[in-house]
């Protein structure tokens, strides 16, 4: 937003809004069972390494360099990495289930936004659509960690943009 000479949102407001989209992710996750969840990493595909780093490159810019090195274990999974990987995953689900059951509702959280007069769509702080679809595709890169937004793209979960929630 800076880069294109629009004021900036508060950082609160959006994370607040980031909240409600992984709120909803984690509800997904919530409903699904083990065996859906084994049918959808059977379909997910090993992502292309130098494709994945050139979308971190235009997402990132003058960080990217940083966040490849912090992410070199992930975009140099091999076949059997990838494999192991998900099967982790499945060994995991009941407590990737117990994580799930414990974070507020999407509307929950909206309610709460909504008592202090928090934004909860992307366009009130500014983000188009665009933006906002570019943030859920490539934020994963931002932490070492095993976030739901990753889980999320290994399932083959929709993205669930459509100017928030």
């Amino acid at each position: 937003m800076l880069n294109d000479h629009r004021p900036a949102a508060l950082h609160g407001a959006k994370v607040g809004i980031a909240s409600l989209i992984t709120a909803a992710w984690y509800a997904q996750a919530r409903q699904m069972s083990r065996d859906e969840a084994a049918r959808r990493l059977q379909d997910a595909r090993l992502p292309d390494a130098q494709d994945e780093i050139d979308k971190i490159r235009r997402a990132f810019g003058p960080l990217a360099d940083e966040l490849i090195a912090i992410q070199k274990d992930f975009l140099a999974m091999t076949p059997d990495d990838f494999q192991a990987l998900k099967q982790r995953i499945l060994d995991h689900w009941e407590q990737v289930q117990e994580i799930a059951a414990g974070v507020p509702a999407p509307e929950q959280l909206s309610g709460w936004l909504r008592t202090v007069g928090g934004p909860l769509r992307a366009s009130q702080v500014g983000l188009s659509e665009a933006e906002l679809r570019l943030a859920a595709d490539t934020s994963h890169y931002m932490r070492n960690r095993f976030t739901i937004n990753k889980l999320r793209l290994l399932l083959g979960m929709p993205t669930l943009v459509n100017d928030g929630l």
